[in-house]
């Protein structure tokens, strides 16, 4: 009986051993700053780069742009996906368009993180698989 108890106590040291390591790497209290300020060089970036873009909407990412949605599905991967598969009038290019950018500005300035962080992620994926002409590597980063 007593070998069965000492197995029983080690089992229970491994699992409180590993429990505290798991708490330390995890759950240590340290500042977030140099998350924060990525997240905001994040959103800065987007913002910037998608707002300058805005004026060339329908050009790069439009059905009738650099790359129509025809030649585009001769060449893509089927994986990819785009939301911009599924937009049949203008309005639709704009509001998400628009949208994107409000979002953008919310990541930047930490507002609603919580849920801004995947309408941005589904936006820049969206982008970046409508069009990879104008794709270049820290777009797929």
């Amino acid at each position: 009986m007593s070998r069965q108890l000492t197995f029983e106590r080690f089992g229970r040291g491994i699992i409180a051993a590993f429990g505290q390591a798991w708490s330390q790497i995890w759950f240590q209290s340290r500042p977030t700053s140099p998350l924060e300020i990525t997240r905001m060089g994040v959103g800065a970036a987007l913002l910037v780069n998608y707002g300058l873009a805005t004026p060339y909407l329908f050009l790069f990412w439009g059905d009738q742009g650099w790359m129509p949605r025809a030649l585009l599905n001769e060449t893509i991967d089927p994986w990819s996906q785009s939301i911009f598969f599924y937009f049949t009038a203008p309005w639709q290019w704009v509001a998400f368009h628009g949208r994107f950018l409000l979002c953008c500005a919310a990541l930047m300035l930490g507002w609603r993180t919580s849920w801004v962080k995947w309408i941005v992620l589904v936006g820049q994926l969206s982008y970046a698989n409508r069009d990879p002409l104008v794709t270049y590597g820290v777009d797929q980063i």
